[in-house]
């Protein structure tokens, strides 16, 4: 899917990706996907999520996505949406949590990482009708991702989540057309 494609307001960067379902033969391309040190510490390892989604007995309620260029099939960002029983305690019903997004720094700042939120988005409202919402949780000492994630249309719940490396602030980013939101920046 080509969420940006044919938008005349989108950098000529974006026009030229797709996001597509991820397989285990990504595992290296995005194990190749290069973080900042501090970066990898709170989105973990590609290995350890692809490891978690194989022994998952709700594997089929990952669906983990990379964006990758058209032309040179680049894989620059990943990320994971998960729904019905693989979704953790915090989150509402009628929602689909984001995990493990990764854009690799090389091209940060760019509009990459908004651009996989938005076509996740893309993909939950034309798959999953019944949700009404993307959720995520974020470490409190992420700030720029905290940042990123509220300039991208997420909203702060009020919730806090206690995670494995400390105090998770939940955020919530409401499903209508992504196309309308990106047209109104």
């Amino acid at each position: 899917m080509s969420f940006c494609q044919g938008l005349r307001d989108c950098p000529s960067e974006i026009r030229r990706l797709r996001l597509r379902v991820a397989t285990p033969a990504d595992r290296s391309r995005v194990r190749a996907i290069t973080l900042g040190a501090d970066q990898e510490l709170f989105a973990g390892t590609a290995d350890s999520v692809f490891d978690e989604i194989a022994s998952s007995s709700n594997s089929e309620s990952h669906h983990p996505f990379v964006v990758e260029c058209f032309e040179t099939k680049a894989i620059v960002a990943f990320l994971v949406l998960r729904e019905a029983g693989a979704m953790p305690s915090w989150a509402c019903e009628n929602a689909m949590t984001v995990h493990a997004l990764r854009v690799d720094v090389a091209v940060q700042g760019r509009g990459i990482g908004r651009f996989a939120i938005m076509a996740a988005a893309d993909w939950a409202i034309s798959t999953r009708p019944s949700v009404r919402q993307l959720m995520l949780a974020v470490n409190a000492r992420n700030r720029q991702a905290l940042i990123a994630y509220l300039s991208w249309g997420f909203r702060d719940t009020g919730l806090i989540h206690d995670g494995p490396i400390g105090r998770q602030i939940i955020l919530a980013f409401p499903l209508r057309s992504p196309l309308k939101r990106l047209s109104k920046r």
